[in-house]
Protein backbone atom coordinates (compact mmCIF):
# COMPACT_ATOMS: atom_id res chain seq x y z
CA UNK A 1 0.00 0.00 0.00
CA UNK A 2 0.92 3.77 -0.07
CA UNK A 3 2.46 3.76 3.40
CA UNK A 4 4.84 1.10 3.37
CA UNK A 5 5.83 2.23 -0.41
CA UNK A 6 6.53 5.80 0.81
CA UNK A 7 9.68 5.19 2.55
CA UNK A 8 11.58 3.79 -0.32
CA UNK A 9 10.11 6.12 -2.65
CA UNK A 10 11.52 9.01 -0.30
CA UNK A 11 15.25 7.32 -0.06
CA UNK A 12 17.14 9.86 -2.58
CA UNK A 13 19.52 12.84 -3.02
CA UNK A 14 19.54 16.00 -4.73
CA UNK A 15 23.37 17.60 -6.09
CA UNK A 16 21.22 20.89 -6.11
CA UNK A 17 19.28 23.17 -3.55
CA UNK A 18 15.69 23.52 -4.34
CA UNK A 19 14.61 27.02 -6.00
CA UNK A 20 12.08 29.39 -4.62
CA UNK A 21 8.64 28.39 -5.70
CA UNK A 22 9.98 25.04 -7.13
CA UNK A 23 8.16 21.66 -5.76
CA UNK A 24 10.42 20.10 -3.29
CA UNK A 25 10.00 16.86 -4.82
CA UNK A 26 11.74 18.37 -8.25
CA UNK A 27 14.84 17.97 -6.00
CA UNK A 28 14.66 14.40 -5.25
CA UNK A 29 17.03 12.60 -7.81
CA UNK A 30 16.80 8.01 -8.04
CA UNK A 31 20.00 7.87 -6.69
CA UNK A 32 20.95 6.22 -3.10
CA UNK A 33 21.73 8.96 -0.78
CA UNK A 34 25.45 8.88 1.34
CA UNK A 35 26.20 10.47 4.21
CA UNK A 36 27.87 13.32 2.41
CA UNK A 37 24.18 14.40 0.65
CA UNK A 38 22.04 14.07 3.29
CA UNK A 39 22.06 18.07 3.91
CA UNK A 40 20.95 18.44 0.47
CA UNK A 41 18.29 15.52 0.71
CA UNK A 42 16.47 16.96 3.60
CA UNK A 43 16.77 20.54 2.28
CA UNK A 44 14.37 19.48 -0.54
CA UNK A 45 11.89 17.47 2.19
CA UNK A 46 8.94 18.84 3.80
CA UNK A 47 9.07 15.89 6.40
CA UNK A 48 11.22 13.02 7.61
CA UNK A 49 9.70 9.44 7.82
CA UNK A 50 11.38 6.90 10.04
CA UNK A 51 10.24 3.45 9.91
CA UNK A 52 11.43 0.69 12.46
CA UNK A 53 10.87 -2.55 11.76
CA UNK A 54 12.46 -4.27 14.71
CA UNK A 55 13.57 -1.99 18.09
CA UNK A 56 17.11 -2.62 19.57
CA UNK A 57 16.98 -1.17 23.18
CA UNK A 58 19.19 2.25 22.75
CA UNK A 59 18.72 2.17 18.78
CA UNK A 60 17.74 5.32 17.76
CA UNK A 61 18.10 5.80 13.91
CA UNK A 62 20.38 8.71 13.00
CA UNK A 63 17.77 10.10 10.24
CA UNK A 64 15.63 11.62 13.22
CA UNK A 65 18.23 13.69 15.03
CA UNK A 66 19.07 14.66 11.07
CA UNK A 67 15.17 15.47 10.75
CA UNK A 68 15.62 17.22 13.86
CA UNK A 69 18.62 19.52 12.89
CA UNK A 70 17.10 20.41 9.51
CA UNK A 71 14.03 21.64 11.51
CA UNK A 72 11.86 19.34 9.53
CA UNK A 73 8.64 17.22 11.51
CA UNK A 74 8.71 13.49 11.87
CA UNK A 75 6.59 10.99 10.91
CA UNK A 76 7.80 8.33 13.26
CA UNK A 77 6.29 4.70 12.83
CA UNK A 78 7.47 2.98 15.60
CA UNK A 79 7.34 2.34 19.22
CA UNK A 80 10.14 1.98 22.05
CA UNK A 81 12.67 4.74 22.55
CA UNK A 82 13.19 6.55 19.51
CA UNK A 83 9.14 7.06 19.35
CA UNK A 84 9.72 9.01 22.78
CA UNK A 85 12.65 11.18 21.93
CA UNK A 86 10.15 12.07 19.20
CA UNK A 87 7.24 12.83 21.22
CA UNK A 88 9.45 14.21 23.96
CA UNK A 89 11.26 16.44 21.45
CA UNK A 90 7.57 17.57 20.37
CA UNK A 91 9.20 16.89 16.91
CA UNK A 92 6.58 14.77 15.04
CA UNK A 93 3.85 12.80 15.21
CA UNK A 94 4.21 8.60 16.27
CA UNK A 95 2.33 5.63 15.87
CA UNK A 96 2.91 2.19 16.05
CA UNK A 97 4.17 -0.45 13.58
CA UNK A 98 0.33 -2.04 14.26
CA UNK A 99 -1.62 1.07 13.36
CA UNK A 100 -2.12 1.49 9.66
CA UNK A 101 -4.75 4.06 10.44
CA UNK A 102 -2.66 6.02 13.12
CA UNK A 103 0.05 6.48 10.52
CA UNK A 104 -2.17 7.12 7.75
CA UNK A 105 -3.84 9.92 9.72
CA UNK A 106 -0.91 11.30 10.62
CA UNK A 107 0.53 11.71 7.06
CA UNK A 108 -2.18 13.37 6.02
CA UNK A 109 -2.03 15.79 8.83
CA UNK A 110 1.60 16.44 8.41
CA UNK A 111 0.90 16.13 4.58
CA UNK A 112 -2.16 18.80 4.86
CA UNK A 113 -1.07 21.07 7.69
CA UNK A 114 1.80 23.20 7.02
CA UNK A 115 1.37 25.06 10.36
CA UNK A 116 2.21 21.66 12.28
CA UNK A 117 4.98 21.06 9.96
CA UNK A 118 6.33 24.05 10.87
CA UNK A 119 6.04 23.88 14.86
CA UNK A 120 7.15 20.01 14.93
CA UNK A 121 10.09 20.72 12.90
CA UNK A 122 11.03 23.79 15.26
CA UNK A 123 10.89 22.04 18.00
CA UNK A 124 12.97 19.46 16.54
CA UNK A 125 15.25 21.77 15.85
CA UNK A 126 15.27 23.63 19.19
CA UNK A 127 15.83 20.02 20.64
CA UNK A 128 18.66 19.19 18.36
CA UNK A 129 20.60 22.25 19.43
CA UNK A 130 19.82 21.97 22.99
CA UNK A 131 20.13 18.22 23.67
CA UNK A 132 21.65 16.20 21.06
CA UNK A 133 24.26 18.75 19.33
CA UNK A 134 27.89 17.02 19.60
CA UNK A 135 29.39 19.29 21.35
CA UNK A 136 26.48 18.61 24.56
CA UNK A 137 26.99 15.09 24.19
CA UNK A 138 30.91 15.49 24.07
CA UNK A 139 30.43 17.58 26.84
CA UNK A 140 27.80 15.07 28.99
CA UNK A 141 30.80 12.12 28.06
CA UNK A 142 33.62 13.98 29.62
CA UNK A 143 31.83 14.92 32.33
CA UNK A 144 30.31 11.35 33.01
CA UNK A 145 33.85 10.06 32.63
CA UNK A 146 35.66 12.87 35.02
CA UNK A 147 32.88 11.85 37.44
CA UNK A 148 33.78 8.34 37.43
CA UNK A 149 37.78 8.45 36.57
CA UNK A 150 39.01 11.57 39.06
CA UNK A 151 40.55 10.16 42.10
CA UNK A 152 37.66 10.83 45.37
Amino acid sequence: GLVHSLPRRLIGTSTRTRQPGERRDACVESELRTDDSIPAFLACADAVISTQGVVVPGAIPNKIYEAMAAGLPILMVSDGEASDRVLNAGAGLVSTPDDRQATLANFLRLATDAALRNQLGSAGRRAAETHYSRSRIADQLHQFLTDRLTDQ
